[in-house]
């Protein structure tokens, strides 16, 4: 259903990376100074009117960051995680490494013990079983409303998919007054899946596939040596 990313959520070293990440001449400055895309879209003011617990000013550039970059940022970003599917792979080719970082560990801190259902449409086609174990790809929208939703997943071949979603890590700035007009609610690609149900929904001329996923755990390297 859907494709492997590099499966590090960092609970087993994430002091050690935050460090690794912030610090002066860190991996977040050294991999700005490298990548122009990246250092266009970093927002390094963040609008937050309320404290989040454990979350430094870097988590949350991070997330407005991303929240309001291009989609062309969005989707090379989405195709760079993608191919790194090795630990040297992600070491070594991915540039995006600090980001990646400061977003998951953000959505662990912010999302820790709060579960909530979201939705999710989409035109595109997505393949699961019932009982499969499954995450997303890279950071996912979602909303929670189910409002108008259904229209983002017709697609002109009837292929396109409803998520039903209990996320454990799914997040939104709004909570915490973050002022943003482009973020949605984003899906952790750490976070792990039971899919529970699957059925085929035919409304008027609207036609679609709906899957409902329910929260199972989180993704953990075992080896947090060299992720960096």
């Amino acid at each position: 259903m859907f494709s492997e990313v590099a499966e590090y959520s960092f609970q087993n070293c994430r002091k050690e990376m935050l460090q690794m990440v912030t610090k002066p001449g860190g991996l977040l400055e050294t991999e700005l100074n490298n990548n122009n895309d990246f250092k266009t879209m970093w927002q390094s003011n963040a609008t937050c009117k309320k404290a989040i617990p454990e979350v430094t000013p870097d988590h949350i550039a991070a997330l407005q960051s991303y929240a309001e970059a291009s989609p062309s940022f969005h989707k090379n970003f989405k195709k760079l995680l993608k191919t790194s599917r090795g630990s040297s792979s992600y070491q070594d080719e991915f540039p995006f490494k600090s980001l990646f970082f400061l977003l998951t560990d953000a959505m662990q801190l912010i999302g820790k013990n709060k579960c909530r259902t979201v939705y999710s449409g989409t035109d595109k086609e997505y393949s699961a079983k019932i009982g499969e174990k499954v995450h997303f790809e890279s950071f996912f929208p979602a909303e929670l409303q189910l409002t108008d939703l259904t229209e983002d997943a017709v697609s002109d071949d009837d292929t396109g998919t409803l998520f039903h979603i209990m996320s454990c890590s799914v997040i939104s700035l709004e909570d915490y007054k973050c002022y943003t007009e482009e973020f949605e609610l984003l899906i952790s690609p750490t976070e792990v899946f039971t899919v529970t149900d699957i059925r085929s929904v035919n409304n008027s001329n609207d036609k679609f596939k709906k899957i409902t996923l329910t929260h199972f755990g989180n993704q953990s390297s075992s080896d947090c040596i060299g992720l960096a």
